[in-house]
């Protein structure tokens, strides 16, 4: 017991650290964990090896407190990394100001050092916008996976259309054992195919983007010393064959004009109009240095910039801030489509609401069977649909004891849930569902009763006829290939197929 709670917290504490901080739907997520997983996992466990039942109010208060103490912890350590990082950050540039300075008190410092110091603060100005420039390109693909699965209840509908009436017996066992997993896992799919058709001809073309700044950028530089070299030689005094008096100064600051303005009379429809737009932008604030040789600090410059885009620093750094958009993207899109975790009383389908809400429903209603719920007196599995007139009619065990009608019963103990369960209507949708809930029960009801032992085998004649499909039922073998992949799911290390 204490190695499955250890694990489960310790998943939820990396969890926490992972994000940065402890919002509403991490806080729901582990309470879910907790609660749906593993206070599950230890009464099945200690039921079928044990024989034993657990004091699931005491487990409760001791699983919550565990998990309150762990969140402090947890936010303990994020906040000792924000501070470390801001410290880190902090010291860089203290580093960087320090050279800085040392180069405006130094009076031998030349225009090489000058030039350098120069290039370095504007590369790190341009890989600023970069940063900027992935994370634009992660919030896409994200974009891109909501518009086809915008919402809990299209989520929740892809899930059954894709289990149940698809006929796909092995997702209709991760969609009954945990139906969040078997959602998280569509999602992480969509996510992945669509990373990989996407992201790979994006990212190449945010490269070439960033590449054409520095290619611009060496460009404009050279055009500036040659400019300035120009007007030097405008001031050759050929009477006297020697060179006048240059009054006007050559500085820092002439170069950030020159790119400021060369910017500007880029038109806004030219193909480098934004490159232009960014260069100017992006100028880093230094002091005015003069310089004695343009020619000089532009090579300087030049030579500087193509060592940065020679050795692949700068494809290297999308690489890396692209994986962690992603997983940033990647979670907080997860967070919209999970939805709200409550649970049907009746059959235990999951609600498919998101955000605030006083009143639950769900899209499809399965049979109580699929979750375990069972007579108490023969074990038989029960097939009473929640939308059905005799689940309606039946009198029901209420949190205090006493048996009431349908109605009394939700009014008492799930009054939240009472509107999402109108009585039969006798619509071609309910029809549907328990055509598919039936054909499910058929061919994957093997591994359901190993899973809810010791439910009673039982299946109507009329049922198996019908819908059993020779080769393609499942078998006790299935129910473990299940569970591997929901934990892996549970635990953040299951990565989609390529195929």
């Amino acid at each position: 017991m204490r190695r499955v709670v250890q694990h489960g917290l310790e998943r939820f504490r990396e969890e926490v650290w992972s994000r940065g901080g402890l919002d509403e739907l991490t806080a729901a997520e582990g309470l879910r964990h907790i609660t749906g997983v593993i206070l599950h996992d230890l009464e099945t466990r200690l039921s079928a090896d044990c024989s034993v039942t657990l004091k699931q109010p005491q487990i409760l208060h001791a699983l919550h407190f565990a998990l309150r103490v762990l969140c402090v912890k947890a936010l303990s350590m994020v906040e000792s990394d924000r501070q470390k990082k801001a410290m880190s950050d902090l010291l860089a540039q203290k580093t960087m100001v320090k050279e800085h300075f040392l180069l405006i008190v130094q009076a031998n410092k030349g225009d090489v050092e000058r030039a350098t110091n120069f290039a370095v603060l504007y590369h790190n100005s341009l890989m600023s916008w970069l940063d900027h420039e992935v994370t634009q390109l992660a919030a896409e693909v994200r974009n891109q996976v909501l518009h086809e699965m915008p919402d809990p209840q299209r989520s929740s509908e892809l899930a059954f259309q894709q289990a149940f009436a698809a006929h796909n017996w092995p997702d209709v066992i991760e969609y009954v054992l945990d139906m969040s997993a078997y959602l998280e896992k569509l999602y992480l799919t969509l996510f992945h195919h669509r990373k990989r058709s996407f992201v790979e001809a994006a990212q190449s073309c945010v490269e070439k983007r960033v590449l054409c700044v520095y290619d611009l950028l060496h460009e404009t530089v050279g055009q500036w010393a040659r400019r300035e070299e120009g007007l030097l030689n405008d001031k050759v005094d050929v009477a006297k064959g020697m060179t006048a008096s240059y009054s006007r100064r050559r500085s820092v600051q002439t170069l950030k004009d020159f790119v400021t303005s060369h910017a500007g009379r880029v038109p806004e429809a030219s193909d480098q109009a934004q490159a232009h737009h960014q260069l100017a932008e992006r100028i880093p604030a230094t002091a005015d240095f003069d310089i004695a040789d343009p020619k000089l600090f532009a090579d300087t410059v030049q030579a500087r910039m193509s060592d940065f885009t020679d050795s692949r620093e700068i494809q290297k750094r999308i690489t890396q801030q692209l994986e962690k958009s992603l997983r940033e993207q990647s979670r907080q899109a997860w967070g919209l489509i999970r939805g709200c975790t409550e649970r049907c009383p009746l059959c235990g389908a999951k609600c498919d609401l998101v955000g605030e809400h006083s009143r639950h429903r769900c899209g499809h209603h399965l049979f109580p069977a699929f979750h375990g719920w069972m007579d108490s007196n023969t074990g038989l599995p029960s097939f009473g649909h929640c939308m059905c007139s005799t689940t309606h009619e039946g009198s029901y065990q209420c949190k205090d004891g006493v048996w009431r009608s349908f109605e009394e019963y939700f009014k008492s103990d799930h009054p939240a849930w009472l509107a999402a369960l109108p009585e039969e209507q006798g619509t071609g949708m309910l029809e549907h569902d328990l055509h598919c809930l039936q054909a499910a029960w058929v061919n994957c009801r093997e591994p359901l009763l190993e899973y809810f032992a010791p439910m009673v085998d039982w299946c109507p004649d009329e049922w198996h006829r019908k819908y059993f499909e020779e080769g393609r039922a499942l078998t006790k073998a299935d129910l473990q290939t299940a569970k591997e992949r929901i934990r892996k799911i549970r635990n953040h290390t299951w990565v989609p197929p390529d195929e």
